[in-house]
């Protein structure tokens, strides 16, 4: 399809709405010439795996100290800014800053119900520009920090069900403005269904909506997605979908909506989205309904999905899954050669208490970097910054016992580094970090 054809139909699904007056309102995107076809169908070569080497220039091993004011448990959230790592974790409701060495700084504020203090923390966003930290918390609001832990502000007192409609939410701070994002489940409409219905939302300083980003694959939907939403009333298999996936590689603000084939790129000149990848596969999707639902049978799975995405100097990478099958492919910005690495995994069953249906999900999906400057392979468990992947190691995990059995049989010349770090970690440890800083 002719690339102007297919930015106009593009352009055309992007809808933004003013939260002044809850009216939607048509942004006008002209066609975008540079827009990139990346075709999953057709001329794909299959390849065994991926050198990290492509995409990254070096990674570096991070022990994270342990003190008595630094002891962490398992990992909830983790950002690498510029000359920090903040990450929580889930012992506890604190953000800790450490230094690319692992020196542990500080923390960001207290908790507790006093002044400048919180409680249920739910996630944390870096303004590296600025030197500030926001925290959202489920009941308290978003308070604002510097990088030494001191209290600023409180930007809002809203409760998280007054900011969103969905609860499964987030803050991220892009540019030094900051963004909200939702995803089904859909709770509880504050204004009118269609305007409750965003993935996206532009704050301003006192996190007031200023403007919110629909995803094209709810449009016409709204009253299904209203009448399978989550009541938490009894049972119900209501419908729920993955996040909104981000990417900030080079500076720029890209994402991808589930459930459509488009990755768009923020312009802050015009404050919106325009398309800037358009995904062509011809793999079937399944039906809307079959396929959203929360507790999903085997059958639903079965379907061919893009999971995530990363973009880096050379290369567009996406992750799908279909059924079993674990698909990761790369797509070489200049010349729209594409690679698929195929794998597998397995789809296994968890039972929950008080729900007649038991929760499927995948279980150890493998990745398709080889880490040829340490040897094993390099998951990517977090993207940060634009600027860095970093995959995480907890003390104690069969992760770190298989990672240590490929090292001591790896020919890799700097493998020893890797596996004299993973062997002394014992049940008091921090995790150990990989930081692999992108070309």
């Amino acid at each position: 399809m002719n690339k102007n054809i297919v930015s106009i139909l593009l352009s055309c699904l992007l809808l933004a709405c003013s939260s002044n007056n809850n009216n939607n309102k048509q942004v006008e995107i002209q066609s975008i010439d540079s827009l990139s076809v990346i075709n999953l169908s057709e001329n794909v070569m299959s390849v065994s795996s991926y050198a990290l080497s492509e995409a990254v220039e070096k990674v570096d091993i991070v022990e994270l100290e342990v003190s008595d004011e630094s002891l962490l448990g398992e990992i909830r959230q983790l950002e690498v800014s510029s000359n920090d790592i903040w990450v929580t974790s889930y012992k506890d409701e604190l953000i800790y800053r450490f230094n690319h060495e692992g020196k542990f700084l500080n923390k960001v504020g207290k908790k507790g119900q006093g002044a400048g203090e919180y409680v249920n923390l739910w996630n944390f966003a870096v303004d590296d520009e600025n030197k500030q930290i926001y925290v959202l918390t489920a009941s308290m609001g978003v308070f604002l920090y510097d990088y030494a832990g001191n209290f600023i502000r409180k930007v809002t007192s809203s409760m998280m069900n007054k900011m969103f409609q969905a609860n499964e939410q987030r803050l991220q701070c892009v540019q030094q403005r900051p963004f909200l994002f939702q995803n089904l489940c859909l709770i509880e409409p504050i204004n009118n269904l269609k305007d409750s219905l965003w993935s996206i939302a532009l704050l301003d300083k006192d996190f007031n909506k200023t403007k919110i980003f629909k995803n094209p694959a709810h449009l016409g939907k709204e009253e299904l997605l209203w009448e399978n939403r989550a009541e938490y009333i009894g049972w119900k298999n209501y419908w729920a979908e993955i996040p909104t996936r981000t990417d900030f590689y080079g500076g720029q603000f890209t994402m991808k909506y589930p459930d459509t084939d488009t990755i768009y790129c923020y312009k802050t000149d015009i404050e919106s989205f325009v398309p800037l990848y358009s995904i062509a596969c011809t793999e079937p999707r399944g039906n809307y309904g079959e396929t959203h639902q929360r507790f999903k049978t085997r059958s639903a799975l079965s379907y061919f999905r893009i999971q995530d995405y990363k973009e880096t100097k050379g290369y567009v990478y996406l992750k799908a899954l279909k059924g079993e099958k674990v698909l990761t492919y790369a797509y070489n910005r200049e010349s729209g050669q594409v690679r698929v690495v195929e794998q597998s995994c397995k789809i296994l069953e968890r039972k929950r208490p008080g729900m007649p249906k038991p929760t499927l999900y995948y279980a150890d999906i493998p990745s398709a970097f080889v880490n040829d400057f340490m040897g094993g392979q390099f998951q990517l468990d977090y993207a940060s910054s634009g600027k860095y992947w970093v995959d995480v190691f907890n003390s104690g995990s069969d992760e770190v016992d298989e990672m240590i059995a490929v090292l001591k049989k790896s020919t890799n010349e700097r493998s020893d580094i890797l596996l004299k770090s993973l062997t002394k970690m014992n049940e008091d440890s921090n995790p150990l970090l990989l930081i692999a800083t992108l070309k």
